[in-house]
């Protein structure tokens, strides 16, 4: 009997470790400065690194000097500001049928820039910012969102795109340029343009003091192109790539590397032509978002079609 028992236990534990292992990752870590932890699915809160890979799920808090950029697997890019705390509470993606996706992130403090992916872009209505008391609206393809510390009030800035700011039963439209913020739950100030924050013109009006610089340095933050990508071979690529970078006189590290490279450039390809027979909006996925980070070259201009950015010639890729 005792051994029955102990088989019926160790059956459910395998059951449930296979079931843990199934699951895929949703996004890696593109680039990460200072402190970042990463609380991941099943494992202990850890140091994020360049290459990581993480679940639907997955929380990041930066620390006073921590940024990190993310990318998820059809181009989506989140990239946070110090003292954030950050929730990719639901991402789903169907490469097969590309509109049918939805993506939740949860801001519940700090500063978020986004740069859609295919997804977002081919149904705009399935992708939502949540904060402690606000939800923002994606009906575009990049924006802003800060948090206070306290988490009650929220600042919203569209760069492309349209963004809503919801508040109960209060909503506001923000176009290109324009800026709204809830002030502890209860009030929507009416569309501002970015000059005026930043002016500091709007002082009087409930905004925070410094988050127009906030929101600037967010918005000329880099970043990577929003194609969609193979999370895992890019993920190592990136991080191989680094390895690289900081071994140039290891012979095979550095051809490890370039291996890494091209097949992350040929699943790449693989992505993105899955992202296209699935119904992909026509031109989604071609924003480079700004120029590549740290060990990264700069970007590709953005390309007339769905096609692969190109790769730097010293093995580092641009994914």
């Amino acid at each position: 009997m005792i051994k029955k028992i102990l088989q019926a236990i160790w059956f459910s534990i395998a059951v449930i470790a296979s079931g843990a292992a199934a699951a895929a990752p949703v996004g890696y870590v593109h680039d990460v400065k200072g402190t970042v932890t990463l609380r991941d699915a099943g494992k202990q809160p850890a140091q994020a690194k360049a290459g990581d890979t993480f679940e639907q799920g997955a929380n990041f808090t930066t620390g006073a000097n921590g940024t990190v950029t993310l990318k998820f697997e059809d181009g989506e890019i989140a990239i946070l500001s110090p003292n954030t705390q950050f929730i990719a509470t639901t991402y789903v993606y169907n490469k097969n049928k590309v509109a049918d996706g939805n993506i939740v992130f949860n801001l519940l403090r700090g500063g978020l820039r986004f740069v859609s992916g295919v997804m977002t872009e081919s149904n705009p209505s399935k992708f939502a910012v949540r904060t402690p008391t606000a939800t923002a609206g994606v009906r575009g393809s990049a924006g802003t969102i800060v948090v206070s510390q306290d988490g009650q009030n929220v600042t919203a800035v569209t760069s492309k795109g349209v963004l809503t700011l919801t508040v109960g039963t209060q909503t506001v439209t923000l176009p290109v340029g324009f800026v709204s913020q809830s002030v502890a739950g209860a009030v929507l100030s009416s569309p501002l343009t970015f000059a005026a924050l930043s002016s500091g013109q709007v002082a009087g009006q409930g905004l925070l003091a410094g988050v127009g610089l906030l929101v600037q340095t967010l918005s000329a933050a880099n970043a990577p192109p929003n194609n969609p990508v193979s999370v895992q071979a890019t993920a190592n690529a990136i991080s191989l790539a680094v390895q690289a970078a900081a071994n140039p006189a290891n012979a095979a590290l550095q051809a490890q590397a370039n291996a890494a490279l091209q097949e992350a450039i040929t699943q790449n390809n693989v992505a993105i032509q899955a992202a296209i027979a699935g119904g992909a909006a026509a031109g989604a996925g071609t924003d480079t978002g700004g120029q590549a980070v740290d060990v990264l070259a700069p970007a590709a201009p953005p390309p007339t079609s769905n096609t692969p950015t190109t790769f730097t010639s010293t093995g580092v890729p641009i994914p």
